[in-house]
């Protein structure tokens, strides 16, 4: 017997209203918000398994709203994916994530004044340029995605940052990700960096390295990272000293 699917608590809306006819998923908490998160996905574009991720933040109090880079479409096996992935252009793609941003900042339903970015995959290599470079963004989170080891473009970032990776993914050696927390650390970036015994995409349903214990414990760490940067302000240092801890399974 099939598992039943969790029903999703959001809804689709068009944000033509900010600068782009594409839709996204939105979905809002029962009380008044803490604040608002910006959801890219990766590969697999807005499916379920991300719109539940935006479920799941509503539940703890976020406006959240999870963008389409792909225009509706949702692959339905990795061939397809691999193509909608490579046909992604960065110039449309940030044009939607900052379509997103102003609608959870402008739009007067929710009044949200800190808002962050959460990606994944391409996502997430998208989420980490905008925090290079583009005001008004709170903090991030990333799911795996391309690391940036120019030291001079990560000199540039200065909002709180928490990273997840698995050691055990091809596209992201481990040598580049000590590379990229010693860059990280030297320039007192205020980035944690949260490494896991796993694969590449372990944290997705989708993916063969699928680890379940290694996913729930990373969305904690995400979630409370959420949390303390938004809900309370945030940490100056962004707990920096902490860089390079090893996440173990239990």
């Amino acid at each position: 017997m099939e598992t039943a699917k969790p029903a999703l608590r959001g809804a689709m809306v068009r944000l033509s209203d900010f600068g782009t006819d594409d839709v996204a998923y939105l979905s809002i908490p029962d009380s008044p918000p803490i604040a608002a998160v910006v959801l890219v996905p990766g590969m697999w574009g807005l499916d379920d398994r991300i719109k539940l991720c935006a479920d799941r933040l509503a539940r703890q109090g976020f406006v959240a709203l999870a963008v389409d880079l792909f225009n509706g479409q949702v692959p339905s096996d990795v061939r397809i994916a691999t193509d909608l992935e490579r046909s992604l252009r960065g110039e449309s793609s940030f044009r939607v994530i900052e379509a997103g941003l102003r609608f959870v900042r402008e739009s007067p339903r929710f009044r949200t004044d800190r808002v962050a970015l959460m990606g994944w995959e391409i996502g997430a290599g998208f989420v980490l340029e905008m925090l290079l470079t583009a005001k008004g963004i709170d903090a991030g989170v990333l799911y795996y995605g391309p690391l940036e080891l120019d030291r001079g473009k990560m000199a540039k970032l200065k909002v709180p940052v928490c990273g997840i990776y698995g050691d055990r993914d091809p596209s992201i050696p481990k040598e580049e990700l000590l590379r990229f927390s010693k860059i990280v650390e030297e320039e007192h970036k205020p980035f944690d960096l949260h490494v896991f015994p796993a694969g590449t995409s372990f944290a997705d349903p989708h993916s063969p390295s699928f680890d379940p214990v290694s996913a729930e414990a990373a969305w904690n760490i995400a979630a409370n990272f959420l949390g303390r940067q938004l809900a309370q302000g945030g940490k100056k240092d962004g707990g920096w000293r902490d860089l390079f801890r090893i996440s173990e399974k239990k």
